[in-house]
């Protein structure tokens, strides 16, 4: 009898050491970082859309950790749900009921295979932007009406039928704008305690935009040299009012050098603006002076944020309007803005407020901001508020949340232009013309060596000069 006991103990011992080790999962109840209910209908999007099937299933976290906020295309904030960005990452299901997330702003889920009819009911009215392109959606068209905060919303390449209703925030021909700081830099007292900084709503005030700011350590650090900011700012539909939050800055007795901190602003997960500020240290040794001798006070300013001797760039940073090295890459992680580029660069984060000078090429990325072109910009993403002059190349999507436009640009051969708004003279190839699609052609704009695709509304008064081709249907 003790063998045979020993003999079936071995046997389960041998079974259980065969057996998977179970994958720790995701327990609604017990995470502290959002409602419960957001963290479950987060979970049933996952479970909805085969999210084990998902490209980056091992390295997002989903459904793994229990800090829902930092699982790769969640943004959070005040403890909600306000982003979720899985666009081209394999989803593939139908779309589940998401209206628990009433704060969210932005649900970016294009290029997947989402398939199944859609009930828009089942979206929360809460979103600034939707884009749903790209994937196997049918029905009916939505009736978006309700969605009063909605600035942007991209739901082609579906099997839709009909035509979507948009609500007043889309359908006015006005544009909600944008958020700068008012200065590109700021240089405070150690001892002023309180220091104002103001923001500026530029480029239009039809609709609502809500902005968030925040501080992040540089050579000042948060706690010992400036106490941690953060918060959010709203301009409603005709605001053009600037807004301004306060920092303190701590007064210490250390004899130091000037130190620097950043802000960055953001809209939802995008990078407005950044800017530095610059403590003047007000501690010093006091000198012995000769009979008569005047006292000589020398102040030190330090460099611009970003490092104009490395060919590669991969924090958030300020050019301060300097010229990068040729072949300087920004890396993925990168956030810049007021860089001048005079020759080649790739772009592989997020590049703002920046001038493109002729010769110079820049390629790839997400661009914000306001753009002076006078080079080629090729192959990116755009979400801010206009690019003017230069020329255009590549395959280059606007899907910019404050109306953003491209003004008087070349076209070079086999362009294609998906999204946003063109002003201006538009020139293209006329023997390889380029295509636009998905887009708006303002008033007074003048187009030549172009393919109009699909979905492009003409204004009036637009002329359409030598090479314009109609390939489909257009509003």
């Amino acid at each position: 009898m003790t063998i045979m006991r020993y003999f079936l103990f071995s046997i389960m011992t041998l079974n259980l050491i065969g057996l998977p080790l179970a994958q720790a999962t995701t327990d609604c109840a017990t995470q502290i970082e959002i409602p419960e209910n957001e963290c479950k209908t987060l979970l049933s999007l996952f479970n909805s859309t085969t999210g084990a099937g998902w490209f980056d299933i091992f390295s997002g976290g989903w459904n793994i950790t229990n800090t829902p906020c930092s699982w790769t295309g969640i943004t959070c904030r005040d403890g909600h749900v306000i982003a979720i960005d899985r666009q081209n990452n394999g989803l593939n299901g139908p779309l589940p009921d998401l209206t628990n997330l009433d704060n969210l702003e932005k649900l970016d889920l294009s290029h997947n295979q989402l398939n199944g009819p859609i009930s828009f009911t089942h979206l929360p009215t809460s979103l600034q932007a939707l884009s749903l392109d790209d994937n196997q959606l049918k029905g009916e068209a939505p009736d978006l009406t309700t969605f009063t905060e909605l600035k942007n919303v991209n739901l082609g390449d579906n099997s839709l039928t009909g035509t979507a209703q948009l609500p007043p925030s889309l359908a006015s021909t006005g544009h909600p704008g944008t958020a700068h700081f008012s200065d590109t830099n700021y240089r405070v007292n150690e001892n002023d305690g309180i220091f104002m900084v103001t923001v500026k709503r530029v480029g239009g005030s039809e609709g609502k935009i809500n902005v968030s700011y925040a501080t992040q350590s540089d050579s000042a650090k948060a706690g010992s040299d400036f106490e941690i900011a953060k918060g959010s700012l709203t301009w409603i539909t005709g605001d053009n009012d600037d807004k301004s939050f306060a920092l303190t800055i701590t007064d210490d007795t250390t004899v130091e050098a000037n130190e620097t901190f950043i802000i960055s602003l953001k809209e939802v997960d995008e990078i407005l603006d950044t800017v530095m500020i610059t403590i003047v240290d007000n501690d010093s040794v006091v000198p012995s002076l000769e009979p008569q001798q005047s006292p000589h006070i020398s102040r030190q300013f330090y460099a611009p944020v970003c490092s104009m001797n490395s060919s590669s760039i991969n924090s958030i940073c300020i050019a301060q309007k300097k010229t990068f090295p040729c072949n300087v890459t920004i890396e993925e992680e990168a956030s810049i803005s007021q860089a001048v580029f005079e020759c080649d660069g790739e772009n592989k984060g997020l590049l703002s407020n920046s001038t493109i000078k002729a010769g110079a090429t820049v390629r790839g990325g997400i661009l914000s901001g306001y753009i002076t072109n006078e080079g080629i910009l090729a192959d990116f993403y755009f979400r801010g508020a206009s690019i003017i002059g230069g020329t255009l190349s590549g395959t280059i999507t606007n899907n910019s949340k404050v109306g953003g436009w491209f003004q008087d640009v070349h076209l070079a051969p086999n362009t294609y232009i998906n999204g946003g708004i063109l002003k201006g003279e538009i020139v293209g190839d006329i023997e390889i013309p380029a295509l636009l699609e998905n887009l708006e052609i303002k008033s007074g704009a003048k187009l030549s060596g172009v393919i109009i695709g699909d979905n492009v509304h003409i204004s009036e008064n637009v002329v359409l000069g030598e090479g314009v081709e109609m390939q489909s249907t257009q509003e």
